[in-house]
């Protein structure tokens, strides 16, 4: 029997491939599951109007991401922390403590989106980079001051 998939499926197909499978599978796992449709000539149409408008979406998010790239990338934001007499910071920065800062300039992006690859426990300057979905990505800069 001749199958539209509806979703990857590890060993068998991506999202809207056309594969044969044995009846028995898709009548008792694919179609019960809505993994799959079968494949008929209104059932390929309809799919094909699908992937049209799940490769608009994706065009409109990869714009998005690259719009607010573009509004982030090189830009620097300060995090004023508490020290001791010696300067040493009572706690590290964490991602949420540069959303906040990012937040109140105008920048609002999702928590795994900050990728840190050294911990943030001192006073100075840090390069933090910023990855979205579609291999965009960009770099910030955080100053880590004394409030």
């Amino acid at each position: 029997m001749d199958v539209i998939l509806r979703s990857d499926i590890p060993k068998l197909g991506k999202a809207f491939d056309v594969v044969k499978v044995k009846e028995g599978y898709a009548r008792n796992y694919l179609l019960p599951k809505k993994l799959a449709v079968k494949a008929t000539k209104a059932s390929l149409e309809h799919i094909e109007k699908e992937k049209e408008t799940k490769k608009t979406q994706e065009d409109k998010n990869k714009r998005v991401f690259k719009e607010l790239c573009d509004k982030i990338s090189g830009k620097s934001y300060t995090i004023p922390v508490a020290t001791n007499e010696e300067e040493k910071l009572y706690a590290g920065v964490s991602k949420q403590d540069i959303l906040e800062a990012m937040k109140q300039e105008g920048a609002d992006i999702a928590e795994d989106n900050l990728v840190l690859t050294q911990a943030v426990k001192e006073l100075g300057i840090y390069e933090i980079d910023v990855r979205f979905k579609y291999d965009i990505s960009t770099k910030i800069k955080i100053w880590v001051v004394k409030k």
